[in-house]
């Protein structure tokens, strides 16, 4: 059953209990096209009872018809929509709908209706909400139950979290693929294995027992190649889906902030948490998670292969990647990125401010200043480059020796343990080969995901500020000029 309301015009509503019939969504659509047709702009409040049942119902053959209708419908009607329809705010009486419904809602209704959307846990903050939408407060003067006013009062969502939860199945899928490609990658390792101890020890290898090995290595490299691409390429759709999506909502964002948050910040500074900030999170969500994921797996499982063989070796092999982290961790205990950061932020907002007023520069013959003022930043941040260059030359050097090749240490292990008889030449050829990219995924988590995750942490930071700030307040009685004059008092101008 549906119960249809519009008493409280232009706020209105549609409460359905039980299951739908398509008697029921009919009379749903008229009444929608009868708001429709009054060309004027309206809140919808969509309440739905036993909404769980209801969505089991959705899997039936009935409601698939129903919703292949009703998305025809939609389509048809969704020019009118999206100029007349302010908003649709959805009220179910499931806690677990509300969760899983939260982070779709607005893609979903925004894409199919061409209008925002939002779920609620009630219908009080629903309508507060529905209201907002209209620019009609008044329609709400009179609530003042407990429920709206903690839902007044309950700090904004983040909409970076409700963005990235929106693609959580390609990352989670590029990830696994990344996961997969990287086991792949070990195979042929292990076939050389197998094949030096068939060339050293009492079996033999011929053309027929080496075929085999041959096809699974070539196996194993494609798979890898599949694997390693199709995952790059999941993570990529949905990391520039996201910065898309993101980059929207700060747009929006930046028309409802007041006109004093950006005589406080230079235009460099937004120009950054728009262009350079939001573009660090395609380095974390289409790189991190595959590299990080892979640089993982390939020590992870190696290690346990290894040990198994062993543990003499695997601990040289070990060695090479501890020594490097222990001098990694000491240079970057000495570089303060938060510095760095903020320095760069105001040389971007000096260059932007510099280039864009370059004609009131020109007007107003303060040349001088104004590149002294660039010229003062720019010769600030070359003296920490070149501080952070001496300090950390040496200990890079020592850093990337050891990563590139754990051979640095297993060879000469190996020849020990060779010379007094206790290891056996397949072992020493297996950790030598293993050994020359053992490293590499450690390297890779290093570059790419230490930095990147630090990278990306203040970027969110930077980020999640712009959607913490204060909207501008609407007055409660907005008050209208008299007319169209505009008088100035005591004012006075200077550059």
């Amino acid at each position: 059953m549906v119960t249809i309301d519009d008493s409280r015009w232009p706020l209105v509503s549609a409460a359905f209990q039980g299951l739908d019939t398509p008697a029921e969504m009919e009379r749903f659509y008229q009444a929608f096209e009868t708001w429709l047709a009054t060309e004027e702009r309206f809140s919808l409040i969509v309440q739905r009872h036993d909404a769980e049942a209801a969505e089991q119902q959705g899997k039936s053959p009935a409601a698939k018809q129903m919703r292949k209708a009703g998305i025809a419908w939609t389509k048809a009607h969704k020019p009118q929509i999206s100029q007349y329809c302010a908003g649709v705010a959805m009220v179910p009486d499931s806690a677990k709908l509300i969760a899983l419904w939260g982070p779709m809602v607005a893609k979903v209704t925004q894409t199919m209706y061409g209008c925002p959307g939002k779920v609620f846990s009630s219908t009080e903050a629903a309508t507060v909400w529905a209201a907002e939408r209209l620019g009609r407060p008044d329609l709400v003067a009179g609530m003042d139950t407990a429920s709206t006013k903690k839902q007044q009062t309950r700090p904004a969502a983040n909409p970076l979290k409700q963005l990235v939860l929106q693609r959580w199945l390609p990352l989670l899928l590029s990830g696994l693929l990344a996961a997969l490609g990287a086991a792949l990658g070990l195979v042929p390792y292990y076939l050389i294995y197998v094949v030096s101890l068939r060339l050293f020890g009492p079996e033999t290898l011929d053309a027929q027992s080496a075929i085999p090995l041959a096809v699974w290595a070539v196996g194993a490299v494609v798979g890898k190649a599949v694997c390693s691409g199709v995952s790059t390429r999941l993570s990529h759709i949905a990391a520039y889906s996201i910065l898309y999506d993101l980059r929207i909502e700060l747009a929006r964002k930046l028309g409802r902030l007041p006109l004093g948050y950006f005589t406080q910040r230079t235009t460099g500074e937004i120009k950054k948490i728009l262009h350079e900030d939001v573009e660090q999170l395609e380095q974390g969500l289409a790189h991190l998670i595959p590299d990080v994921v892979a640089g993982v797996t390939v020590p992870l499982v190696a290690g346990i292969l290894l040990v198994r063989v062993d543990w003499r070796m695997t601990l040289a092999t070990l060695a090479s990647a501890a020594i490097a982290l222990t001098v990694f961790g000491m240079m970057m205990s000495r570089v303060d990125m938060r510095a760095y950061n903020a320095l760069l932020a105001k040389m971007n907002g000096v260059v932007v401010q510099y280039i864009n007023g370059m004609k009131v520069i020109k007007a107003f013959t303060r040349s001088d200043v104004s590149f002294a003022q660039l010229q003062d930043v720019v010769e600030e941040i070359r003296q920490v480059y070149v501080r952070t260059t001496r300090m950390s030359a040496l200990p890079m050097a020592v850093m990337l020796t050891l990563m590139r090749s754990a051979a640095v240490t297993v060879v000469p292990a190996g020849i020990l343990l060779y010379q007094f008889g206790s290891l056996s030449l397949p072992t020493f050829i297996l950790f030598v080969v293993m050994g020359i990219g053992f490293n590499r995924p450690i390297m890779a988590v290093l570059f790419h995901g230490i930095t990147g995750i630090y990278q990306i942490t203040t970027a969110s930071q930077r980020i999640t500020e712009v959607f913490k700030a204060s909207d501008l307040a609407d007055p409660e009685q907005p008050q209208q000029p008299q007319d169209n004059q505009i008088t100035f008092h005591d004012v006075s101008f200077g550059y």
